[in-house]
């Protein structure tokens, strides 16, 4: 690293080896069931996973360049870390109406939830005299089999200010919530729960529509600036589709930090109005704004709340239409159409 503090010279520290060993078995459960269900299913799947590291030697020539000093400073402890991630998931097993196999019901999943890992270092807490709880962010993952195309996702700050010191405080602070939903001719979440009561699913996509779709999306495209080729994706026999996502993210407040302004970044796209407005709507995050000297001046990202909706249609059998927009919740106005 080179910092003002270090008068312009690069400076090192030496590199570790850090080992591991983690195992990951699944537990199940299983209930009798009730209405459709013949039988329910839960799963866990935790894995735990054990890390070390012998201690680092940092150059107090190092610690300097960064503002920090060796009494606070952790980087350099031994490593005796301890994590756990967990992922759940409801099954059921719908009753089969063919009596010579009452077992070859459909399968479906009723609740899937996944959490991030969290981590907590036995050397940490020796040290310290405090929590040896050392994982910055956590969030969970919702989804279901009952609303097609579903799915949750929220994130957590965990702590306020830089793990690598002492002075770090375990203090919760909710950062981002997406959400994501779908639904069409073929994914509609009536259709889900009608079939799970025994209605039967139609597939209105013909052998024809599903060649001639393939063969659109296997041409190049050619038309637009390099930065928007997306490549063809409308179904051109599926009926039609519509896809909603909204997103909302915020920075943890600090005292003196100032917003880091997108128009700065997005400034070189300017003249390509497109793809200035969606870089605007897509600032850097914030976790990429983290100052590297301690002390100097910190940066947040600006809130942002955003939804974006994407819709298509068939016009005929080898045509379709598509139709995208988003809509900027902090600026009151449409980022793209």
């Amino acid at each position: 690293i080179r910092s003002p503090l270090s008068g312009g010279q690069l400076v090192h520290q030496s590199k570790t080896l850090q080992y591991g060993l983690s195992a990951s078995p699944t537990l199940f459960g299983f209930y009798p069931g009730f209405g459709p269900f013949a039988r329910i299913r839960h799963s866990i799947s935790p894995r735990i996973t054990f890390t070390y590291a012998p201690s680092a030697n940092v150059s107090d020539e190092f610690l300097r360049a960064l503002n920090k000093t060796r009494a606070t400073y952790l980087g350099g402890l031994t490593q005796e870390n301890v994590s756990l991630q967990l992922d759940q998931v409801i099954e059921a097993k719908l009753k089969s109406k063919n009596d010579t196999n009452p077992d070859a019901g459909e399968k479906i999943k009723l609740l899937s939830l996944s959490f991030d890992p969290l981590s907590y270092d036995f050397e940490r807490a020796r040290k310290t005299g405090g929590t040896g709880f050392n994982s910055p962010t956590f969030g969970y993952r919702v989804s279901s089999d009952l609303l097609p195309g579903f799915d949750l996702a929220v994130r957590y700050s965990l702590f306020q200010g830089d793990l690598q010191s002492d002075t770090a405080k375990f203090k919760p602070f909710r950062t981002g919530i997406t959400a994501s939903f779908s639904i069409g001719k073929n994914n509609n979440p009536l259709t889900a729960i009608a079939k799970i009561f025994g209605a039967k699913a139609k597939d209105t996509t013909s052998a024809g529509n599903n060649a001639s779709s393939q063969a659109l999306n296997q041409q190049p495209v050619i038309a637009g600036p390099g930065s928007t080729r997306y490549q063809p994706s409308i179904n051109t026999g599926g009926g039609w589709t519509a896809s909603f996502q909204f997103s909302s993210s915020q920075s943890r407040p600090i005292p003196g930090a100032r917003v880091f302004d997108p128009r700065v970044a997005c400034q070189v796209l300017i003249n390509d109005p497109i793809n200035y407005n969606r870089c605007l709507n897509s600032p850097q995050p914030s976790d990429t704004l983290q100052q590297t000297i301690a002390g100097g001046q910190p940066f947040v990202s600006p809130p942002l709340t955003t939804l974006r909706a994407n819709t298509s249609f068939s016009l005929t059998p080898k045509w379709s239409l598509s139709w995208s927009t988003g809509y900027d919740f902090q600026l009151h106005q449409f980022s793209d159409q």
